[in-house]
């Protein structure tokens, strides 16, 4: 399994904790009118589509190597990216009643369903590109698959980012109810429960490599393996079972080594005249001050990261490159893009 593989599939599992954010911080955002939420979502998206049309030109221009067969002719991962949180918004609704977690794993099914059942795993890899779509074929049928990584990374943020795993659940029954009090919210849970997030997400790490193990004994996947040209449900939950993996592990290091104060000690009272005290996501330590910094302005780092790869392949030609000079290459390469975050840690760039 290559690096990339990975790094697409947890770049959208990250996404998708990021965008559990807005549904923690203000919970009747869930609750809001969709539509408005679409359109706000789409004026966000708009920048990461141009820069996808802009990859393209520049791709084509340049003659720069590309597989089509990763995402079709024009399509690309940012046009991908962009799309994901819009369809995330239009599931708000649902959300108010259905687990996220159900959400995520129907879509998942579907996806395989799609592609097994309906024959789009055999359009994707034997149809002719003679049109648009078609052309795009890769890019277009793997959204779904993204999209159910994106509602399975969301999931987890909805555990992991509020300090108790049953905050949202809490949310969603009051929604329902029409009884929702944020204040009310914020002071129940007034400490982070790491040691009830941790068991939980042991819960979701068994569940994840179980369903990934199921589904290539009974070979779910349609005999494909895991495969991210399609994102079938192998690589969906392979990508989810990978980085809820890291996750909990960095949650029981983080709980040894920088343990939060006993749920059974009293908290300072909430300011009544703060904004802030509505917010139940608890400021935690940043380990390190270089995580902070790419945290910071994590699209424009993963940007400059992209333009730099570009140039290097553009500029040397790295499939003859030996061992010795690969390796100063990857080293030189790292340490730019750390210095560039490092040297924007002082701003907040929004794209």
């Amino acid at each position: 399994m290559r690096d990339m593989d990975i790094g697409v599939g947890s770049f959208v599992f990250s996404g998708g904790i990021a965008s559990a954010i807005p549904l923690i911080k203000t919970p009747s955002h869930l609750a809001a009118p969709t539509f408005p939420k679409m359109l706000r979502a789409m004026r966000k998206s708009l920048p990461i589509i141009l820069l996808g049309l802009v990859r393209v030109l520049l791709v084509k221009g340049t003659e720069y190597p590309e597989h089509v067969s990763e995402y079709g002719v024009h399509w690309n991962f940012f046009i991908t990216l962009a799309l994901v949180p819009v369809m995330e918004v239009m599931l708000h609704p649902v959300m108010i009643r259905v687990s996220v977690t159900a959400i995520g794993i129907v879509v998942a099914i579907s996806q395989q369903l799609l592609l097994s059942k309906f024959g789009l795993s055999d359009y994707v890899l034997n149809a002719p590109r003679v049109d648009l779509i078609s052309a795009n074929k890769e890019g277009i049928v793997s959204l779904p698959g993204y999209f159910s990584i994106h509602l399975l990374g969301l999931t987890t943020g909805l555990l992991l980012l509020p300090p108790s795993p049953s905050y949202f659940r809490r949310i969603q029954r009051s929604l329902q109810t029409h009884s929702l009090n944020d204040r009310a919210l914020a002071e129940r849970y007034a400490v982070r429960q790491n040691g009830k997030t941790a068991t939980e997400l042991s819960g979701y790490l068994v569940l994840w490599w179980a369903l990934m193990g199921l589904c290539s004994l009974l070979k779910l996947n349609g005999g494909n393996g895991v495969s991210r040209r399609m994102v079938n449900i192998s690589y969906i939950f392979w990508i989810c079972a990978y980085n809820v993996s890291f996750i909990l592990a960095y949650l029981l290091l983080d709980m040894v080594f920088f343990p939060s104060p006993s749920t059974t000690s009293k908290t300072k009272k909430i300011d009544q005249n703060s904004a802030s005290s509505l917010n139940p996501i608890l400021p935690t330590a940043i380990p390190h001050p270089l995580l902070d910094a790419v945290n910071k302005n994590g699209l424009v780092v993963f940007l400059v990261a992209n333009i730099a790869t570009g140039l290097i392949n553009l500029a040397i030609p790295t499939m003859y490159t030996s061992d010795f000079w690969a390796m100063v290459i990857l080293c030189g390469y790292s340490y730019a893009i750390c210095a560039t975050a490092w040297v924007l840690k002082g701003v907040r760039l929004r794209l």
